[in-house]
């Protein structure tokens, strides 16, 4: 069975199969990446247990780039939408 991740700026599923690459980035990288031409979700919701263990990503699929935050022990992806 493959991982499922939600697309929350769409509230559709995306297969693992449609993603061509996963980046794990700094913070600092992660929060700074708003270029003009990206427009992300404000409506995320994490599903974790541990809320110290954090990790963010920038994620290029066939359908554009978003921005992913894993928190602690997750259910799900959870995707901001990018182009």
């Amino acid at each position: 069975m493959n991982d499922m991740y939600l697309d929350i700026g769409n509230n559709t599923l995306i297969d693992e199969n449609e993603i061509i690459a996963v980046v794990n980035v700094s913070d600092k990288f992660f929060n700074d990446f708003d270029k003009n031409d990206l427009d992300y979700t404000k409506n995320v919701e994490f599903v974790n247990e541990d809320e110290d263990i954090t990790i963010r990503s920038i994620v290029i699929t066939n359908r554009g780039v978003y921005k992913s935050n894993i928190s602690g022990n997750y259910l799900m992806n959870n995707f901001m939408k990018g182009i």
